[in-house]
């Protein structure tokens, strides 16, 4: 019978199919080393992130944000105190301005005496007694009272204007933004918390990566040693193509075709030597094809699952440090405390025009006090004057009667413009007194400056954070997804060559049925045991075939051992 067809087509299987098996796994053991490089780069970062969160920069933030968020609404507390006092200042300065009117009204009834001063003094023809004085003199300090009075008006109607102004200004602040402080506050005290939790979820994120990282490096490994079983498999079936041509050398060139002593094989044991190197190379083909399959297998499950496993890693990311909206949660947080930073500058501004007036009420009360005591002065003066008009009418007898009475009157406007001067003296004072208690309740104002200041870099520092966490978020999705595309590719190509895995299954089968059909014809390998040796030694030998050795028959492994100088049919095909 003719086995060379069968034997060449057998070969030919193995070499169209298996041709391209090392470039196949050389590929996708390019994109595995890729997807193995992009692995160690997210876990890098995905430590790099939780470090950052715990850095000393991030962690001086943290805590001055905490406080600042605890302080944001006791500053709303303090504007509606600050209201109170401006209010409590309004209604002292208006006291004072009633004071003033009845104390003009007052000068304008000694302007009046004045007036009739000089009737009645005309009207007196004593030579020796001069009046001049006197009547001049009621006229010139009602002018100077009246002029220091209108000055005092002025300034208070400033100091009215200015305290409005204040108020006005609290008053807008607190109805726009007074909720807010409070509002915002809350908003922060939560999100603050939220980053404690979140920082202490990182920490154990971290051990879970780690654990995940390590499980994903064995995942790696056992997809490098599964790779290596292509070359193995190359090397097989280029072995069983190796042992064929062999056998098709010594069955169609009659000069190899002899044995030790020198004569030709025979038929039956040329059919003999088909049937047992057929059947050793079936029994490796097969078991190459099985295993390679097996391995084909395990890497696939092994790639998929590393595919998955990477695929987590920015989950796990964005479940710690992402915000729902495709961004890191800081930077959510940094727009609460950006909102934050602009309530307190309006606080700022609010608070600075009471700032301006508290400052302003000790040098416009003390101008007005220079006033009220000018104005005593002349009320002292005045006093006077009436006592000694008084006494000099009273020599007079009849005839200065109508001017004591004149002097007597000027005494009582003196009395009162005195009493309105103490009263005056006593609200301005009581108005220091109020500028006092505001400038120490001011404090708030330069407190806000201060935290606004200490937010203004805090939030800089926050938002620094939250752009590296957004930043690297987004490496993450994407060195993720393009590790699993490396990986997609491994498992496509390899995907793509069942001919690896059936050639080699498809030429065991043929060899077998040819082992079969010389079984059929022939004897066994023990008939020509040394004949085979003779003409294998030395074309072609293979250590991993000594795992099939056992399959077959008769097999130097259940024979006693030769001597060390002998050769065996183990050393020659196994």
């Amino acid at each position: 019978m003719n086995f060379d067809v069968q034997i060449r087509s057998a070969s030919a299987l193995l070499g169209r199919s298996l041709a391209p098996i090392e470039q196949v796994f050389l590929d996708a053991g390019t994109h595995l080393a890729s997807a193995v490089d992009i692995l160690r780069g997210l876990t890098d970062g995905f430590s790099a992130i939780a470090h950052r969160m715990s850095d000393d920069d991030s962690v001086v933030a943290f805590a001055s944000l905490e406080t600042i968020s605890g302080q944001l609404g006791r500053l709303g507390e303090g504007t509606q105190a600050s209201q109170t006092r401006l209010e409590t200042m309004q209604a002292e300065v208006s006291a004072l301005e009633v004071r003033i009117q009845r104390l003009r009204k007052v000068i304008g009834e000694i302007r009046l005496l004045a007036i009739n001063a000089k009737v009645e003094a005309a009207h007196i023809t004593a030579r020796d007694v001069d009046f001049t004085v006197f009547t001049q003199e009621i006229g010139r300090l009602a002018s100077m009272a009246d002029e220091g009075l209108g000055l005092l008006a002025g300034e208070l109607a400033g100091l009215v204007a200015s305290l409005g102004s204040a108020r006005d200004g609290l008053t807008t602040f607190g109805r726009d933004y007074g909720r807010s402080l409070g509002a915002v506050s809350d908003r922060l005290s939560s999100g603050l918390k939220a980053v404690a939790q979140r920082r202490k979820d990182s920490a154990d994120t971290i051990l879970a990566v780690g654990d995940l990282s390590r499980h994903m490096a064995g995942q790696v490994a056992q997809a490098v040693e599964a790779l290596q079983v292509g070359d193995i498999t190359r090397q097989r079936a280029e072995h069983v193509r190796e042992a064929l041509a062999t056998l098709l050398d010594i069955l169609n060139d009659a000069s190899l075709a002899v044995t030790q002593d020198g004569a030709q094989l025979s038929p039956a044991q040329r059919i003999v030597l088909t049937g047992a190197v057929c059947r050793l190379q079936a029994a490796q083909a097969t078991q190459g094809g099985e295993e390679l399959g097996r391995e084909l297998k395990r890497m696939d499950g092994n790639l998929h699952e590393l595919a998955a496993d990477i695929a987590s890693l920015p989950n796990r990311c964005n479940a710690v440090y992402g915000s729902g909206s495709g961004s890191s949660f800081l930077a959510e947080l940094g727009h609460e405390f950006e909102e934050a930073h602009q309530l307190l500058r309006r606080y700022a501004e609010a608070r600075a025009g009471v700032e301006e007036v508290v400052s302003s009420i000790s040098t416009v009360v003390a101008g007005m006090v220079r006033h009220v005591e000018a104005i005593g002065g002349i009320e002292a003066d005045m006093r006077v004057m009436g006592l000694n008009a008084t006494f000099k009418c009273a020599r007079l007898g009849t005839q200065g009667r109508s001017l004591s009475v004149i002097a007597q009157e000027l005494r009582g406007y003196s009395n009162r413009t005195a009493e309105d001067g103490s009263a005056i003296m006593a609200g301005l004072q009581l108005l220091i007194a109020s500028a006092g208690a505001m400038r120490d309740g001011e404090r708030l104002g330069h407190q806000a400056a201060d935290l606004e200041g200490e937010m203004a870099a805090s939030v800089h520092t926050l938002e620094s954070i939250g752009d590296e966490l957004g930043h690297s978020l987004a490496t993450l999705a994407t060195g993720s997804g393009t590790a699993t595309q490396a990986l997609e590719r491994s498992v496509a190509l390899l995907r793509a060559h069942p001919e690896f895995v059936n050639s080699l299954v498809e030429c065991g089968t043929m060899l077998t049925a040819l082992a079969g059909d010389a079984d059929d014809k022939a004897g066994d390998l023990d008939s020509i045991r040394d004949e085979v040796l003779h003409l294998l030694h030395g074309r072609y030998t293979m250590d991993s075939e000594r795992r099939v050795h056992h399959m077959l028959g008769g097999t130097a492994e259940e024979s006693p051992a030769p001597a060390a100088t002998e050769a065996d049919v183990d050393d020659l095909l196994f």
